[in-house]
């Protein structure tokens, strides 16, 4: 009797690896920088989910860190580097608001 091949389905492969890493630190490939990278046909770059490029939003602006044709690498990475930061930044600042209006809650305030 021949045996069947095994068929990988990508998202639920991802799936799993979420499930079992949940709370060990494991990231969002489609959230972390550089994870995926996604080049438009007008040679516009990212590095979030591919859905994302070509977008605007008016918090958070363009989800594209440049193009192909005009920007070297370093350029893409030193972009890619500066919006993780900001991120972080507003992250923490988040917690710490966050953090506040709890101990203000708390002392009834």
């Amino acid at each position: 009797m021949q045996r069947r091949k095994r068929v990988i389905v990508r998202e639920f492969e991802s799936c799993l690896r979420a499930i079992q890493g949940y709370g060990k630190g494991f990231g969002n490939q489609q959230a972390d920088p550089f994870t995926i990278i996604s080049v438009d046909c007008e040679g516009n770059v990212s590095t979030f989910s591919p859905e994302l490029l070509g977008l605007d939003h008016p918090t958070y602006g363009s989800f594209s860190f440049g193009n192909v044709l005009t920007d070297d690498y370093e350029t893409l990475a030193k972009r890619v580097e500066a919006e993780r930061a900001g991120r972080r930044r507003k992250v923490l600042q988040s917690d710490e608001e966050v953090r506040a209006e709890f101990e203000k809650s708390r002392d009834g305030g």
